[in-house]
């Protein structure tokens, strides 16, 4: 299927536009992935989105052809979710609804074609969804937001474990319902990018930034919809990163024995018996050296630029917090179809 037909013109742009991450012979699927899988070369979500919006039900139709088997189980199942609704008593805008239906229309898919538990990459994409903005639930409504994130609030998560469930899913949605604060002047850069863009983001401060940027993702996000040269677009258009600079503290990657190397190279002495700590502090010594290393290691390397560092860190702790919250809205979204 080199040159594939589509019905829609919509389709036909669409995948011109990420033909090049696409299975040669199967469109929209990840070349990495058997067929069989139908796991998608890219996040979707944004293509579903404005698909939504303008109420072009007939390109998603024909997209999900792509992505799912072909039987009467898939057909009746994205009728159902094209269906579903994010409840009127909360206070979001028409992007953020059509995006939060997109995921939770494509979490459907997912869960056709994987048969395994996905719910935990809903309710991270929805927490980035949510977390981008203050979230504001009509009068009287409170409670019942409250009810559906504690019932995501398990006791052996996060927040459930430390505070319980009840105490857990008030924290989280308080997060929700606080002003950005100091994460405001990211938020509307994050906006702009897909969910799992926002999530590679996340995923680098969460996970802690001595472990660098994972573009690709886990298991799961691939199975959603992840590549990793989709996302690196979306990454370096957000401008949040850059290489790493003598300050930086060098990764694990960095090991003994390539600092040695490099305090050689450069004519600077050191024990055998030194210490990493010691041969890191001797190699400060040396005006680039850090950096070098760093970078032979791991070439790929970037880290967040210091003019973004507190904001990054503080929106990707809110989104962290909320994803109860996120799952809380999917529930919802979900007993809509029923």
């Amino acid at each position: 299927m080199a040159n594939p037909s589509f019905r829609t013109k919509d389709v036909a742009k669409f995948y011109d536009s990420i033909r090049r991450w696409s299975h040669p012979e199967y469109p929209f699927l990840d070349a990495k992935y058997s067929p069989g899988s139908y796991a998608p070369a890219v996040d979707l979500t944004p293509f579903v989105t404005d698909c939504l919006a303008d109420g072009r039900h007939d390109a998603i139709r024909e997209l999900w052809s792509f992505l799912t088997p072909r039987n009467t189980a898939s057909d009746r199942l994205l009728k159902k979710v094209l269906g579903a609704q994010i409840p009127a008593w909360l206070c979001l805008s028409e992007t953020a609804r059509h995006e939060l239906k997109a995921i939770n229309l494509l979490l459907h898919r997912m869960a056709l074609t994987s048969n395994q538990d996905v719910s935990y990459v809903g309710a991270a994409l929805a927490a980035t969804v949510i977390g981008t903005r203050q979230l504001e639930v009509a009068p009287d409504y409170g409670e019942e937001m409250l009810r559906l994130t504690k019932s995501e609030t398990p006791k052996e998560s996060l927040l459930g474990s430390v505070y319980g469930p009840a105490k857990g899913a008030r924290i989280a949605l308080d997060a929700a319902m606080s002003p950005l604060g100091d994460a405001e002047p990211c938020t509307d850069k994050l906006k702009a990018v897909s969910p799992m863009a926002r999530m590679v983001v996340a995923d680098y401060v969460n996970r802690g930034w001595g472990q660098g940027l994972r573009l690709s993702l886990y298991y799961g996000e691939r199975m959603y919809g992840c590549g990793d040269e989709h996302n690196q677009i979306y990454v370096d258009w957000l401008d949040f990163f850059a290489p790493p600079e003598d300050n930086t503290d060098p990764p694990s990657a960095v090991t003994k024995d390539i600092l040695r190397a490099g305090l050689e190279e450069h004519g600077i002495a050191c024990k055998k018996t030194a210490t990493r700590k010691e041969m890191v502090e001797a190699a400060r010594t040396s005006s680039g050296l850090i950096k070098a290393l760093i970078l032979k290691a791991d070439p790929g390397r970037k880290d967040l630029r210091p003019e973004w560092r507190h904001a990054v860190s503080a929106w990707a702790q809110r989104v962290k917090t909320i994803t109860a919250v996120g799952a809380g809205v999917l529930k919802a979204v979900a007993v809509s179809t029923m």
